[in-house]
């Protein structure tokens, strides 16, 4: 494989679009990211985290070790936080108390989301030329994936422009050895920045695709173009890829990792020295979380494939052609780019699915990379010289509005008996996908097929615009966020000692309250204390009902949030007086998820009344139970629900 050859592509036309269509995709980028970042649903509880740290980051000016509830946040990396928080100066009014809002805390992800968009255009011109590269930028704007996390908080976003831009960085200095160093001094600075974004994972996520194309995928193919008769395959496999270690003074190796670790080692090295038990949270969090240790349900290893499609949508159905076109014999593509793009999305996926734990939003980013596997396809699709008016392409239109029809009334009829409160969101949201399929798939038989592509472009941005305005409007988060008003309406607040009964806060209240929530116990004690998230040990669940029971029979005024069916199960084990000041009404199909706060039995609630409600109120008598069988006998007794 001659990684230094200059490459052309049937698509290098010098009528093609030039520096106007680069500008009408960026502007494209702006609008699927930027549009309606502070008129959606209120923040998740991931999302509330970087948005709270953010903001205790600008309340505080402890730039170096973010805080969530006064307590060291160094879970993850703060590049995300200290963006948020840089945001907040530019968009947020100089008065605002407390900063950082919606808008500040979303707008790094958004400015990240058009950052790959103009990376993974860049990347695709220099593989397959202009036209291409448009096509790939495009479908990374508009696919399911970067509308969803555009519009979100979380350091996913971030996390995939950095590890896009390392990716295309390392294969653009091995192919232009003319600019090799330059590329390469990008290639280690995006890598260490990407970790301090979510480290560890940038080293997995870059590291093992380079890995395996320059030992794996570069040795195969070039012994293939060989076809050496007298070596067996695989033994002149074997021996390329033992030449490529001769190749790694090419990678300009030392002096990057010397660079990589200036630019990302000063931070975990200061917080290990500044932050007690940093290393056991870090366990906790890198080798617990990959090998099974925070949760019960592990998802099967095929848990990422059909959420590929959903990430890709609507061009997802040409995924299974993109995977493939590698490997054609009549790929009319350069074959080199195409192998370095497989490679790189078949690891990341691969590595993904080995972990015990799996999220959707850790697939993301592997989407650049099949954004740009589909962009030949789809550029074959509208503009190639295939005959469109076959059968076979009639029958393939068919099948995919009635596999959609289909689909949609599954959906809907999954909705009515789930989710009924959001089959208003859902219905709407079935036709606007009938109708943009029905009319791409008219307009691509009657041979209107860049019209057919435009629509395909359009109704994506028309569906999200939907169901992300409905959703800021349909009950989304809003348990926390009524709580978080509830609170503020009985002016319980910043002089307030409140507490989080059972496990971390729920950053949605943090943020919505305005005000430091704190936990029973802090992560960095918890992380000394316990191995993973599976069981919690028992003298810790005790310690605990005994440190809520000396707090509630204090004189020091105390607040503690419950979920319903926590409070239940501690009230069935201990007899505890106590006095309920609110109470959420709790999703529609878990009542058990509401939300209650207690406070002190003698606390009416009015500052006042507090000496007088304890003269009234005899000493309570607390009798801790330490099995549940024989404490369910117990009866719990409740005072007064404030109003």
């Amino acid at each position: 494989m001659t990684q230094d050859e200059p490459r052309q592509s049937i698509t290098d036309d010098k009528a093609e679009p030039g520096r106007m269509w680069l500008v009408v995709l960026l502007a494209f980028a702006s609008v699927t990211s930027l549009s309606g970042l502070d008129t959606g649903p209120p923040l998740s509880d991931h999302e509330g985290i970087v948005a709270q740290s953010a903001r205790q980051i600008r309340q505080s000016g402890d730039w170096l070790i973010p805080h969530f509830n006064d307590v060291p946040f160094i879970r993850k990396p703060p590049l995300q936080m200290w963006l948020a928080a840089a945001a907040s100066y530019l968009v947020d009014p100089p008065d605002m108390d407390p900063p950082v809002s919606v808008l500040a805390a979303r707008l790094p992800s958004a400015l990240a989301c058009i950052l790959t968009v103009l990376v993974v255009y860049g990347l695709g011109r220099s593989m397959f030329g202009q036209r291409v590269g448009l096509l790939a930028g495009a479908i990374a704007a508009c696919c399911g994936a970067s509308l969803f996390f555009s519009h979100n908080a979380q350091a996913e976003m971030l996390l995939t422009f950095f590890t896009t831009a390392s990716l295309a960085c390392f294969y653009k200095a091995i192919a232009n050895p003319a600019s090799r160093r330059r590329y390469l001094v990008c290639f280690y600075l995006t890598l260490s920045l990407g970790m301090l974004t979510k480290a560890p994972l940038p080293l997995a996520l870059v590291g093992l695709p380079l890995f395996v194309y320059w030992f794996a995928t570069i040795p195969l193919a070039d012994a293939r173009i060989a076809r050496d008769p007298s070596k067996s395959f695989l033994r002149d496999a074997a021996h390329r890829a033992v030449g490529q270690l001769q190749r790694l003074g090419d990678l300009w190796l030392l002096p990057g990792i010397v660079l990589f670790l200036i630019t990302f080692l000063p931070w975990p090295l200061y917080v290990y020295l500044k932050v007690e038990n940093a290393l056991p949270l870090w366990r906790t969090e890198f080798v617990d979380r990959y090998t099974g240790m925070l949760s019960h349900d592990v998802e099967p290893w095929w848990y990422y494939l059909p959420l590929l499609f959903a990430m890709m949508a609507p061009f997802c159905l040409s995924l299974p052609e993109a995977v493939a076109e590698p490997f054609r014999r009549s790929s009319r593509y350069d074959r080199n780019a195409l192998l370095f793009l497989i490679t790189w999305v078949a690891v990341q996926v691969a590595f993904l699915s080995t972990s015990a734990f799996k999220r959707p939003h850790y697939l993301l980013p592997v989407a650049p990379g099949f954004a740009l596997l589909l962009a030949p396809v789809i550029d074959q699709l509208f503009f190639g010289d295939k005959d469109v008016r076959s059968r076979r392409v009639a029958l393939a239109i068919i099948a995919i509005c009635a596999a959609l029809i289909v689909g949609t009334v599954v959906a809907i009829c999954v909705c009515v008996l789930r989710w009924p409160n959001i089959v208003w969101i859902a219905w709407p949201s079935g036709l606007i996908a009938l109708g943009g399929v029905g009319l791409a798939s008219y307009l691509f038989w009657t041979q209107q097929r860049r019209a057919s592509l435009s629509v395909l472009f359009v109704m994506p941005l028309f569906l999200f615009a939907w169901i992300w305005s409905s959703l800021g409007r349909g009950g989304v988060n809003e348990n926390e966020v009524e709580l978080a008003e509830k609170l503020k309406a009985l002016s319980i607040g910043q002089n307030d000692r409140i507490t989080w009964a059972a496990g971390r806060p729920d950053s949605r209240v943090v943020y919505y309250l305005g005000v430091q929530v704190k936990p029973l116990y802090s992560p960095l004690e918890m992380a000394e204390r316990r191995r993973g998230r599976l069981e919690v040990p028992q003298d810790i669940l005790i310690e605990g009902a005994k440190r809520i029971i000396d707090r509630l029979n204090s004189d020091q005024e105390e607040y503690f949030i419950f979920e319903a069916e926590e409070l239940d199960m501690f009230t069935s084990m201990f007899e505890v007086r106590y006095t309920e000041v609110a109470r959420t009404a709790g999703s529609w199909d878990d009542p058990g998820d509401a939300l209650v706060v207690i406070t002190n039995p003698w606390n009416t609630g009015e500052e006042e009344d507090w000496r007088l409600a304890k003269a009234r109120t005899p000493p309570p008598i607390f009798r801790a139970q330490t099995n549940a069988s024989s404490a369910s006998s117990l009866p719990a007794t409740k005072g007064e629900t404030l109003r």
